[in-house]
Protein backbone atom coordinates (compact mmCIF):
# COMPACT_ATOMS: atom_id res chain seq x y z
CA UNK A 1 0.00 0.00 0.00
CA UNK A 2 1.15 3.08 -1.19
CA UNK A 3 1.43 6.05 1.68
CA UNK A 4 -0.95 8.72 0.85
CA UNK A 5 -1.91 10.03 3.63
CA UNK A 6 -5.00 10.82 2.82
CA UNK A 7 -5.60 6.79 2.68
CA UNK A 8 -3.81 6.35 6.17
CA UNK A 9 -6.44 6.71 9.36
CA UNK A 10 -4.18 4.44 11.86
CA UNK A 11 -1.40 5.82 12.85
CA UNK A 12 1.90 4.75 11.62
CA UNK A 13 5.80 5.39 13.62
CA UNK A 14 7.09 4.20 9.67
CA UNK A 15 4.72 6.61 7.64
CA UNK A 16 5.37 9.65 10.01
CA UNK A 17 9.54 9.15 9.70
CA UNK A 18 10.48 9.39 6.11
CA UNK A 19 11.28 13.09 5.65
CA UNK A 20 11.68 14.32 8.91
CA UNK A 21 15.02 17.00 9.02
CA UNK A 22 15.86 15.53 12.52
CA UNK A 23 16.33 11.71 11.94
CA UNK A 24 17.22 10.84 15.88
CA UNK A 25 13.30 11.05 16.30
CA UNK A 26 12.29 8.01 17.59
CA UNK A 27 8.34 7.75 16.96
CA UNK A 28 6.40 4.65 19.18
CA UNK A 29 2.98 4.04 18.53
CA UNK A 30 1.09 2.91 21.38
CA UNK A 31 -2.23 0.77 20.50
CA UNK A 32 -3.29 2.48 24.13
CA UNK A 33 -2.05 4.09 27.18
CA UNK A 34 -3.09 5.81 30.05
CA UNK A 35 -0.85 8.79 29.46
CA UNK A 36 1.71 9.20 27.24
CA UNK A 37 3.85 11.93 29.72
CA UNK A 38 3.50 9.53 32.51
CA UNK A 39 5.28 6.66 30.73
CA UNK A 40 7.84 9.12 28.60
CA UNK A 41 8.31 10.91 32.00
CA UNK A 42 9.53 7.05 33.06
CA UNK A 43 11.32 6.69 30.25
CA UNK A 44 13.00 9.83 30.51
CA UNK A 45 14.39 9.04 34.00
CA UNK A 46 15.89 5.80 32.38
CA UNK A 47 17.57 7.73 29.96
CA UNK A 48 15.57 7.72 27.13
CA UNK A 49 17.48 9.87 24.50
CA UNK A 50 16.42 12.94 23.40
CA UNK A 51 13.82 13.16 20.15
CA UNK A 52 11.49 10.27 21.36
CA UNK A 53 8.01 10.51 20.80
CA UNK A 54 5.15 8.33 22.09
CA UNK A 55 1.74 8.65 20.59
CA UNK A 56 -1.53 6.68 21.33
CA UNK A 57 -4.25 5.44 19.37
CA UNK A 58 -6.60 5.40 22.99
CA UNK A 59 -5.05 7.62 25.59
CA UNK A 60 -7.56 6.51 28.73
CA UNK A 61 -5.87 9.05 31.50
CA UNK A 62 -4.72 11.75 29.37
CA UNK A 63 -3.78 14.98 31.24
CA UNK A 64 -4.29 19.34 30.61
CA UNK A 65 -3.56 21.83 33.12
CA UNK A 66 -4.37 21.79 36.66
CA UNK A 67 -4.85 18.26 36.65
CA UNK A 68 -8.17 18.61 34.40
CA UNK A 69 -8.35 15.29 32.58
CA UNK A 70 -7.62 15.57 28.81
CA UNK A 71 -10.67 13.78 27.10
CA UNK A 72 -9.32 12.08 23.30
CA UNK A 73 -11.18 9.88 21.47
CA UNK A 74 -9.62 6.95 19.97
CA UNK A 75 -8.73 7.86 16.15
CA UNK A 76 -10.40 11.34 16.61
CA UNK A 77 -7.46 13.37 17.80
CA UNK A 78 -3.18 13.52 18.21
CA UNK A 79 -2.17 12.75 21.70
CA UNK A 80 1.63 12.52 21.71
CA UNK A 81 4.90 13.11 23.82
CA UNK A 82 7.94 14.21 22.98
CA UNK A 83 11.17 14.17 24.89
CA UNK A 84 13.89 16.72 24.65
CA UNK A 85 16.63 17.33 26.68
CA UNK A 86 18.18 21.15 27.19
CA UNK A 87 21.63 21.58 28.78
CA UNK A 88 19.93 24.29 31.03
CA UNK A 89 18.10 24.28 34.35
CA UNK A 90 14.71 24.28 34.66
CA UNK A 91 14.67 28.37 35.58
CA UNK A 92 15.67 29.06 31.86
CA UNK A 93 12.78 26.81 30.30
CA UNK A 94 9.80 29.22 32.08
CA UNK A 95 8.77 30.36 28.24
CA UNK A 96 8.93 26.87 27.05
CA UNK A 97 5.36 26.13 26.82
CA UNK A 98 4.93 29.47 25.01
CA UNK A 99 7.88 28.08 22.35
CA UNK A 100 6.19 24.98 21.78
CA UNK A 101 2.69 26.56 21.05
CA UNK A 102 3.89 28.95 18.84
CA UNK A 103 5.91 25.76 16.84
CA UNK A 104 2.35 23.85 16.95
CA UNK A 105 0.34 26.86 15.60
CA UNK A 106 2.63 27.27 12.55
CA UNK A 107 2.87 24.01 12.01
CA UNK A 108 -1.15 23.58 11.95
CA UNK A 109 -1.08 26.84 9.99
CA UNK A 110 1.18 25.29 6.87
CA UNK A 111 -1.51 22.66 6.73
CA UNK A 112 -4.54 24.87 5.70
CA UNK A 113 -5.57 26.03 9.59
CA UNK A 114 -5.19 29.10 8.74
CA UNK A 115 -7.60 30.18 11.59
CA UNK A 116 -5.27 28.58 14.28
CA UNK A 117 -4.69 30.87 17.09
CA UNK A 118 -2.63 30.97 20.89
CA UNK A 119 -4.65 31.62 24.32
CA UNK A 120 -1.78 32.04 26.55
CA UNK A 121 -0.39 30.71 28.36
CA UNK A 122 -0.50 26.79 25.96
CA UNK A 123 -3.84 26.81 24.34
CA UNK A 124 -4.34 26.64 20.58
CA UNK A 125 -8.01 27.93 20.14
CA UNK A 126 -10.05 29.42 17.18
CA UNK A 127 -12.04 32.61 17.42
CA UNK A 128 -15.66 31.85 17.68
CA UNK A 129 -18.04 34.44 18.70
CA UNK A 130 -21.11 32.23 19.18
CA UNK A 131 -18.89 30.08 21.88
CA UNK A 132 -18.80 31.29 25.85
CA UNK A 133 -15.64 32.21 26.39
CA UNK A 134 -15.21 33.82 22.89
CA UNK A 135 -13.13 30.87 21.25
CA UNK A 136 -13.25 26.90 20.23
CA UNK A 137 -10.13 25.06 21.46
CA UNK A 138 -8.25 23.24 18.91
CA UNK A 139 -5.63 21.76 22.20
CA UNK A 140 -3.49 21.94 24.71
CA UNK A 141 -0.03 21.80 26.26
CA UNK A 142 1.44 20.06 28.86
CA UNK A 143 5.18 20.36 29.93
CA UNK A 144 6.30 18.60 32.65
CA UNK A 145 10.30 18.22 33.83
CA UNK A 146 13.09 16.39 35.27
CA UNK A 147 16.24 17.74 36.64
CA UNK A 148 19.31 15.45 36.02
CA UNK A 149 23.10 15.61 37.04
CA UNK A 150 23.82 16.59 33.21
CA UNK A 151 20.60 17.78 31.70
CA UNK A 152 16.97 18.99 32.20
CA UNK A 153 14.37 16.79 30.38
CA UNK A 154 11.18 18.15 29.35
CA UNK A 155 8.54 16.03 28.60
CA UNK A 156 6.43 17.75 25.77
CA UNK A 157 2.77 16.65 25.88
CA UNK A 158 0.37 17.92 23.28
CA UNK A 159 -3.55 17.04 22.65
CA UNK A 160 -4.73 18.25 18.84
CA UNK A 161 -8.48 17.52 17.97
CA UNK A 162 -7.50 16.15 14.65
CA UNK A 163 -10.69 15.31 12.81
CA UNK A 164 -14.38 14.93 14.95
CA UNK A 165 -16.95 13.35 14.04
CA UNK A 166 -20.61 13.82 15.61
CA UNK A 167 -20.26 11.43 18.07
CA UNK A 168 -16.12 12.24 18.70
CA UNK A 169 -17.85 15.77 18.94
CA UNK A 170 -20.22 14.92 21.73
CA UNK A 171 -17.59 12.95 23.42
CA UNK A 172 -15.13 15.78 23.79
CA UNK A 173 -17.11 18.40 24.80
CA UNK A 174 -18.70 16.70 27.59
CA UNK A 175 -16.31 18.82 29.61
CA UNK A 176 -18.49 21.88 28.38
CA UNK A 177 -16.36 23.43 26.71
CA UNK A 178 -16.64 24.98 22.72
CA UNK A 179 -13.84 22.44 20.39
CA UNK A 180 -13.21 22.35 16.61
CA UNK A 181 -10.67 20.21 15.31
CA UNK A 182 -7.61 20.38 12.40
CA UNK A 183 -10.05 19.08 9.64
CA UNK A 184 -13.15 21.49 9.86
CA UNK A 185 -10.89 24.61 10.45
CA UNK A 186 -8.72 23.17 6.92
CA UNK A 187 -11.48 22.86 5.57
CA UNK A 188 -10.07 19.03 4.53
CA UNK A 189 -8.80 15.78 5.45
CA UNK A 190 -5.28 15.56 6.95
CA UNK A 191 -4.84 12.10 8.14
CA UNK A 192 -2.77 11.87 11.57
CA UNK A 193 0.67 10.37 10.61
CA UNK A 194 0.62 14.10 8.41
CA UNK A 195 0.02 16.47 11.01
CA UNK A 196 2.72 14.32 13.34
CA UNK A 197 5.21 14.84 10.97
CA UNK A 198 4.68 18.47 10.35
CA UNK A 199 4.00 19.57 13.83
CA UNK A 200 7.58 17.41 14.66
CA UNK A 201 9.31 19.38 12.15
CA UNK A 202 8.42 22.37 13.21
CA UNK A 203 8.90 21.40 16.62
CA UNK A 204 12.60 20.46 15.88
CA UNK A 205 13.73 23.76 14.88
CA UNK A 206 11.81 25.92 17.41
CA UNK A 207 13.49 23.68 20.26
CA UNK A 208 17.14 23.82 18.84
CA UNK A 209 16.10 27.77 18.43
CA UNK A 210 14.50 28.15 22.49
CA UNK A 211 17.96 26.68 23.46
CA UNK A 212 20.20 28.77 22.20
CA UNK A 213 18.19 32.00 22.51
CA UNK A 214 15.31 31.70 24.02
CA UNK A 215 12.05 33.48 22.88
CA UNK A 216 13.59 36.57 21.71
CA UNK A 217 12.81 35.02 18.22
CA UNK A 218 9.48 34.19 18.84
CA UNK A 219 7.54 36.99 21.13
CA UNK A 220 6.77 39.11 18.09
CA UNK A 221 5.21 36.30 16.09
CA UNK A 222 3.74 35.08 19.41
CA UNK A 223 1.78 38.27 20.05
CA UNK A 224 0.33 38.50 16.48
CA UNK A 225 -1.06 34.70 16.33
CA UNK A 226 -2.87 35.85 20.39
CA UNK A 227 -6.25 35.55 20.43
CA UNK A 228 -6.47 38.38 23.15
CA UNK A 229 -3.42 40.14 22.37
CA UNK A 230 -4.20 44.01 22.84
CA UNK A 231 -7.79 43.30 24.38
CA UNK A 232 -9.37 43.68 27.30
CA UNK A 233 -8.89 40.03 29.59
CA UNK A 234 -9.92 39.64 33.03
CA UNK A 235 -6.95 36.76 34.82
CA UNK A 236 -9.01 33.96 37.19
CA UNK A 237 -7.95 31.97 39.71
CA UNK A 238 -10.73 29.28 40.79
CA UNK A 239 -13.09 30.78 39.22
CA UNK A 240 -12.48 34.31 40.79
CA UNK A 241 -11.29 37.62 39.00
CA UNK A 242 -7.43 38.18 40.39
CA UNK A 243 -6.96 40.71 37.87
CA UNK A 244 -7.86 43.02 34.96
CA UNK A 245 -5.88 44.57 32.51
CA UNK A 246 -5.43 44.85 28.64
CA UNK A 247 -2.43 42.43 26.96
CA UNK A 248 0.30 43.89 26.26
CA UNK A 249 2.27 40.63 24.88
CA UNK A 250 4.49 38.41 26.73
CA UNK A 251 7.85 39.07 28.47
CA UNK A 252 11.27 36.92 27.59
CA UNK A 253 10.12 34.61 30.65
CA UNK A 254 6.80 33.63 28.84
CA UNK A 255 4.82 35.60 31.44
CA UNK A 256 1.74 37.41 30.28
CA UNK A 257 1.89 41.51 30.29
CA UNK A 258 -0.96 43.28 31.16
CA UNK A 259 -1.35 46.99 31.73
CA UNK A 260 -3.30 47.44 34.30
CA UNK A 261 -5.02 50.86 36.10
CA UNK A 262 -2.18 50.37 38.38
CA UNK A 263 0.49 49.99 35.54
CA UNK A 264 2.44 46.87 33.99
CA UNK A 265 2.19 44.22 35.83
CA UNK A 266 3.06 40.02 34.86
CA UNK A 267 1.79 37.39 35.30
CA UNK A 268 3.35 34.04 35.44
CA UNK A 269 1.05 31.49 37.88
CA UNK A 270 0.28 28.52 35.65
CA UNK A 271 -3.25 28.12 37.87
CA UNK A 272 -4.71 31.20 35.83
CA UNK A 273 -7.04 30.89 33.16
CA UNK A 274 -7.73 33.66 30.59
CA UNK A 275 -11.10 34.87 29.29
CA UNK A 276 -12.39 38.20 27.63
CA UNK A 277 -12.98 41.01 29.94
CA UNK A 278 -16.69 41.15 28.20
CA UNK A 279 -17.42 37.54 29.42
CA UNK A 280 -16.66 38.27 33.13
Amino acid sequence: MGCDAQQIDALNAAFSMPGLRNPSFSIEVLPECGSTNALLLERAAANAPSGSVLTTESQTAGRGRRGRDWVAPPGASLPFSLLWRFALPPARLTGLSVCVGLAVARGLRTLGASAVQLKWPNDLVVFDSAAPAGYAKLGGILIELQTGSRDTAAVIGIGINAGFDQAAREVAAAGGATITDVNTIAGRSISRNALLKRLLEHLHGALHDFAQHGLSHQIGVWNALHLFHDKPVAILEDRQVKLNGTVAGIALTGALQLDTTEGRCEVVSGDVSLRAAVDV
